[in-house]
């Protein structure tokens, strides 16, 4: 609960008004030196405490990245330590990578608050070693900020959106299915097929040229099977 205000700073900044924003950066550095001084005096010194145990553990119900790391790791027969270390190699190039994709976007004024929030709190889920329902219920306030207002956006990008955030919805409920099913089949299910949706959403949203293409190509099917018939 802690990392999320910290990562919703990331969205609100914007680098070309630095100056506006230097206020806000500095009274959430303060609060955090300031919330942990208690930490400092009486924890002698463990400001971090279960963290670093709950950084390197390896769950089942851990997010996306570290399933994919640690099946790499395995194929190539890497000593445990070797694949956490790769984990968090991995998870610190994302965090870093995707905050300042998100910064330039904001600065061009090409992505709104709630989307940045929406893809930085999706990426911590995916980068943790464990991903319980209740943790998933984050998403929730940025996709319903988000659903799409039909009058407002070409008909690819509407489709894209929706099957972006249909697919987060979907994500949040299926969850829970990790208490009743086995894990293959969850992971199948939350992971497989939601990315392959949102990779959809992404061909679509980048390639909005493809679409009215597609949809031609699907007319002339149906009218091909039609004369058929």
């Amino acid at each position: 609960m802690k990392i999320y205000p910290l990562v919703l700073l990331i969205p609100m900044v914007n680098i070309r008004e630095w100056k506006r924003d230097i206020p806000l950066v500095l009274t959430c550095l303060l609060t955090i030196v300031v919330g942990y001084v208690p930490f400092v005096l009486v924890g002698h010194g463990q400001i971090f405490g279960f963290f670093s145990a709950y950084a390197n553990e390896q769950g089942q119900n851990a997010g996306l990245v570290q399933h994919m790391v640690a099946s790499l790791g395995a194929q190539f027969h890497l000593p445990l330590a070797w694949i956490v270390l790769w984990e968090h190699g991995v998870a610190l190039v994302l965090l870093v990578g995707t905050s300042l994709a998100i910064l330039l976007a904001r600065a061009r004024k090409r992505m709104s608050i709630e989307a940045g929030t929406l893809i930085l709190f999706g990426l911590v889920l995916a980068v943790s070693s464990h991903v319980f329902p209740w943790y998933v219920t984050t998403l929730l306030p940025w996709i319903i900020l988000l659903l799409p207002v039909r009058g407002s956006l070409s008909r690819s990008t509407l489709i894209a959106r929706t099957l972006a955030l249909g697919a987060l919805w979907i994500f949040t409920f299926i969850s829970i299915l990790g208490y009743v099913v086995a894990w293959p089949t969850y992971y199948l299910l939350a992971d497989d097929l939601l990315a392959l949706e949102l990779m959809i959403a992404c061909l679509l949203a980048l390639f909005p040229l493809w679409f009215p293409f597609a949809g031609k190509g699907l007319t002339y099917v149906k009218q091909w099977f039609g004369r058929g018939s």
